[in-house]
């Protein structure tokens, strides 16, 4: 897939579901993706089978809700849990603006109360069954922001056992409600690297850029966020051989990386 210019009242370029067999070596590179209403880029495995050997290039994102969804599930009750490995993503810009529901008519009446904007960037397998080997590359994300101040609903960074696991729901990158990191959210995979990514918000947001949490093998190179909030910048839980370099906090940061549980061999930055 390439040379294409694309807008949905869902995803955009999306893999799954019911895919029982699953995919493998796909490339697709030089998309527009512009006025979206969930997730520009989403990879989604919840039946079984196979999402291998993937890659998307080139693309730029304007008015989307969600800039990156990749899911491992288990929904199929009675079969295997999936594998989900060699996924790179580059050369990407994205801008998730804070719309207002009125702004997003195009999408079908009955299901307008679901649009949802301003929905955290994420990577999530399940315990035991990580995401492996995702490389995100020279990309540039724009978020609205949600304001400074946490409300009731808001899952916080001293309660990520809380965040629901949604091992058999349909996928949907607002599944787990108001992440605890407006930029990034990395839980339950192997073999992530970031490398030459910045994070941008607009507006206020208290949260932290990134979270990890039951990560093994995370490498951040030249990982920019260009604003902080109230919270650290980058927080990790259990993670396990994280590589930081050529990452420096951005001005203002009152924390830049905090960590918790089984963290150990952490090196930089």
């Amino acid at each position: 897939m390439e040379n294409c210019r694309v807008r949905s009242t869902c995803n955009a370029l999306k893999f799954g579901t019911a895919s029982f067999v699953g995919f493998k070596n796909v490339t697709c590179r030089d998309l527009e993706i512009y006025d979206t209403y969930i997730s520009a880029i989403a990879l989604e495995l919840v039946d079984g089978g196979t999402m291998e050997n993937v890659q998307i290039s080139r693309v730029k994102v304007t008015d989307c809700n969600n800039a990156i969804f990749l899911r491992l599930g288990h929904r199929n009750e009675n079969g295997p849990v999936g594998s989900f490995r060699n996924v790179t993503i580059s050369d990407i810009t994205a801008e998730i603006p804070n719309r207002r529901p009125e702004e997003m008519n195009k999408f079908p009446g009955p299901w307008r109360h679901r649009c949802t904007t301003l929905v955290t960037a994420s990577i999530t397998g399940l315990p035991g069954h990580p995401v492996r080997n995702v490389t995100l590359k020279n990309i540039s994300i724009a978020y609205g922001g949600i304001g400074g101040t946490p409300k009731a609903d808001h899952h916080g960074i001293d309660h990520l056992d809380q965040i629901p696991e949604c091992e058999g729901n349909y996928p949907e990158c607002k599944m787990f409600g108001v992440l605890p990191a407006w930029g990034f959210y990395c839980r339950h995979a192997e073999g992530v690297n970031f490398e030459n990514f910045t994070l941008r918000v607009t507006a206020k947001d208290y949260r932290p850029a990134l979270i990890c949490d039951d990560v093994k093998s995370l490498l951040l190179d030249r990982f920019h966020v260009l604003s902080a909030g109230k919270e650290p910048v980058i927080f990790l839980k259990d993670v396990q051989e994280a590589v930081i370099r050529n990452s420096p906090a951005p001005p203002g940061a009152v924390s830049f990386i905090k960590t918790s549980g089984n963290t150990r061999d952490l090196t930089g930055p």
